[in-house]
């Protein structure tokens, strides 16, 4: 019988912690740009900055923690080189990042919301800077110190209000926000240059680089391709609709932050699990365990969300971000998806090339549906473009599990309460998308 696991301050749960105090901090900032009576289009240039920011890097910063995680190894007293010597890959696929940048900014000047942008060289160096900073919570959890991961979130987010918001009461524009938030990521690169100082020895190891980067092409490839359909909606979006649009898309695209940051959590914190291939019905059983626990809280509160959107939206930003709301009830629908972790298992038995192929199926099958449904419902196309395929991935990595390792998805998932929870959630979404 699958018991629901004890909240406790663990790998799991501190990383969680620090993703949504992460995501607090940035929807705070978007509230205040709103009330503060900003327009539409000078919001529209601090989104533009993130976006380009996650478009050039998400997918590698992602790919590569994620590989470091298993990699790096997890003694809180002894120093090791491992550490360092990803540091330095992240740091040089940073600048690899920066220059590729500049090298194909002809290129993004051709989508319209980018075309007249001012500041896009700013953007990528933004990028290059900040990149490296992710690091930090993850040295946190190798080393075992989950309560600084909060205490350093709590701390630099804080910062990061305060740094944003205090640029535009000064009215040095959305400029000076933007700087700021440079400087905030400046610190970052610091801090993080000083834990791994202070946690790794100073010496190169190239059989240690040579299985990184083994581990983590595949990997970057996979997130490239199926983890950044986000920035390709955005992309999609800027080449069709002006900035004012583009800034609707960006606050409506943000999905509940509980299930993506938990379910990211969740995932990362059991792929070191999976290395002990001799306990890995026991491992699945306790993904089992945690992915119930985690439906238990998640799908309520997403149901709850979903029939508040249409009235909230208005009041927690402003009139002019009312078509937001439909987006937002669009994309609380991927908690179907989000609630599945087959890719968890994949990943820990190291059977990328697999996923590769099924996120090259996920990519065809998100732009085909994008520009097709962007014709009839505009940008809400997109996003159930969006559901559709990211739904189609999951479901074939069950199905590659199922018919080539014989792992069937009742040993990783508790279907009787997954059929139930997204049962419901689509009956209360179509009453209070077409209805209500």
């Amino acid at each position: 019988m699958i018991r629901a696991a004890k909240i406790s301050i663990n790998n799991t749960t501190s990383l969680q912690a620090f993703q949504l105090i992460r995501y607090v901090a940035l929807m705070g900032i978007s509230i205040f740009f709103t009330k503060w009576g900003l327009s539409r289009e000078e919001i529209g240039i601090f989104e533009t900055v993130l976006f380009i920011s996650g478009l050039l890097s998400t997918f590698w910063i992602s790919g590569l923690i994620q590989a470091m995680l298993p990699l790096v190894k997890s003694n809180q007293h002894d120093k090791e080189a491992d550490l360092f010597n990803a540091f330095v890959v992240i740091v040089i696929f940073a600048l690899i990042t920066l220059a590729i940048g500049l090298i194909f900014e002809p290129i993004f000047r051709q989508l319209d919301s980018i075309s007249h942008f001012e500041h896009y060289r700013l953007a990528i160096l933004y990028t290059a800077i900040s990149a490296p900073g992710y690091i930090i919570e993850y040295i946190y959890l190798l080393k075992n110190q989950f309560k600084n991961i909060i205490r350093y979130g709590l701390i630099i987010f804080s910062i990061q209000i305060i740094a944003v918001c205090l640029a535009v009461v000064l009215r040095l524009g959305m400029i000076g926000a933007v700087y700021a938030l440079l400087l905030v990521s400046v610190l970052k690169l610091i801090w993080a240059l000083v834990l791994v100082l202070n946690h790794s020895q100073l010496s190169f190891s190239r059989p240690f680089i040579q299985r990184f980067l083994a581990l983590g092409f595949p990997l970057i490839g996979k997130i490239f391709l199926s983890g950044s359909a986000s920035y390709i909606d955005g992309l999609i979006i800027a080449s069709r609709f002006n900035l004012a649009s583009f800034a609707i898309y960006r606050y409506g695209a943000r999905d509940l932050p509980l299930v993506t940051l938990m379910a990211n959590g969740l995932s990362n914190s059991m792929l070191p699990e999976f290395s002990i291939k001799e306990k890995l019905y026991e491992t699945m059983r306790r993904l089992k365990e945690r992915t119930l626990w985690h439906m238990h809280i998640l799908f309520p509160i997403t149901i709850v969300t979903i029939l508040l959107s249409k009235p909230l939206f208005p009041i927690v930003f402003n009139p002019d971000f009312s078509a937001s709301a439909e987006i937002f009830m669009i994309y609380l629908l991927t908690i179907n998806s989000k609630m599945l972790f087959p890719q968890t298992v994949a990943i820990g038995l190291g059977k990328t090339k697999a996923l590769l192929s099924i996120s090259l199926l996920e990519l065809v099958v998100h732009i085909a549906l994008s520009l097709l449904f962007v014709q009839f419902w505009g940008i809400a196309g997109v996003a159930w473009a969006a559901l559709v395929a990211f739904w189609i991935e999951k479901f074939a990595i069950c199905l590659y599990l199922y018919f080539r390792l014989g792992i069937k998805p009742s040993a990783y998932t508790p279907l009787k309460a997954y059929a139930l929870y997204n049962a419901f959630t689509v009956i209360v979404f179509t009453a209070a998308y077409f209805w209500l």
